[in-house]
């Protein structure tokens, strides 16, 4: 059940969830080791997962182990690393004041061991802008076969509608909304927007023994819900995502490829995908170097989903070939709002 948790985004099961990494155990939970190398690094790994999906206890956990550990012998971090710790007591800290953050491109500033620590200029700001998720500017909607059309039948390009199953035959409308004849009547009428009170139209349809008649027909409520055709942007409520400038050119990678540009890749499966709502999220982003392996759904993220159900997309791309002091100075001023310059 953990495991199934921490598969959905849950911070807390990740930090639950070190505890029984960290030793061996047999089928029955039971302990039946000692701790070891790689047990040890299993809990690191799931703590500082935790930490991405904005868990403070797994950031206050790793900010102890790599800064002050409790027993020196039995640690969980490969060394005491008290540049590490701070910057983990820092994102513990920001999840105290704010458990809605979540921080899922962590590597970028923070990776774990033997990767090496990036330069940082010290301040909150910076550190937490480069670990937080980031989105393109909202695409342009491409202009609809309903959007081209005049009232009654004009829908927004950046809407569509979806049927509620919520039917009426009366003859007027019941409240204002769009209507669309219900499915099984022979009718292919486009959705239209009708106020409270106004009229049905009739129509000449089939009646069971065939015969044509003239006259009422069933009607059914349509939404009006966002649609942005496919493209790929992640959503959250403001100062939880980052703006940047749409990479370009776009690249979009399969599972099994190797990362070919260091920067944040975004997860991606289609609309209708039963896991959608659990991939399709900005808290699956992930920091990744080129030449990297792409994360895999049942081996990183504990979810019974084929390799092949994902695609990866670049959001931002990240400067290569750059000097310390260069990576650095990026990092402080890479939170500017998109269209300020930036001088690297």
């Amino acid at each position: 059940m953990l495991e199934c948790a921490f598969g959905q985004g849950n911070g807390l099961a990740a930090y639950q969830l070190h505890f029984l990494y960290v030793s061996p155990r047999a089928a029955s939970g039971e302990i039946n080791g000692r701790r070891n190398a790689e047990t040890k690094n299993r809990a690191l790994m799931v703590l500082h997962e935790g930490v991405k999906f904005g868990c403070e206890d797994c950031a206050n956990a790793l900010a102890i182990e790599f800064g002050s550990p409790f027993d020196l012998a039995d640690m969980l971090a490969p060394y005491v690393d008290k540049a590490r710790g701070a910057r983990y007591r820092m994102l513990s800290n920001a999840l105290g004041f704010n458990p809605n953050r979540r921080f899922p491109n962590l590597d970028k500033i923070l990776p774990l061991p033997p990767a090496d620590l990036p330069p940082w200029d010290g301040q909150r700001k910076s550190l937490l802008d480069a670990a937080m998720g980031v989105r393109p500017p909202p695409a342009i909607p491409k202009p609809s076969a309903a959007s081209l059309l005049q009232k009654p039948y004009f829908l927004a390009a950046d809407y569509a509608l979806r049927r509620t199953g919520l039917h009426s035959d009366a003859p007027t409308a019941p409240f204002s909304a769009y209507w669309q004849p219900a499915a099984g009547q022979g009718l292919t009428e486009p959705a239209r927007l009708l106020r409270k009170g106004e009229e049905f139209r009739h129509f000449s349809v089939l009646d069971a023994d065939g015969k044509s008649r003239y006259g009422s027909v069933t009607w059914e409520q349509c939404l009006t819900i966002r649609h942005n055709h496919g493209a790929v942007e992640p959503r959250a409520v403001r100062g939880l995502l980052r703006e940047v400038a749409r990479p370009e050119p776009w690249l979009s990678c399969a599972c099994g490829q190797a990362c070919p540009v260091s920067g944040v890749w975004q997860p991606w499966v289609a609309a209708d995908h039963p896991l959608q709502a659990t991939v399709n999220q900005y808290w699956r982003q992930a920091w990744l170097p080129q030449g990297a392996p792409f994360p895999r759904p049942r081996r990183d993220w504990l979810l019974d989903l084929p390799d092949d159900d994902v695609t990866w997309h670049l959001m931002d791309a990240f400067p290569r070939g750059l000097r310390g002091g260069e990576l650095a100075h990026l990092l402080v001023l890479e939170h500017q709002p998109v269209g300020q310059a930036k001088h690297v």
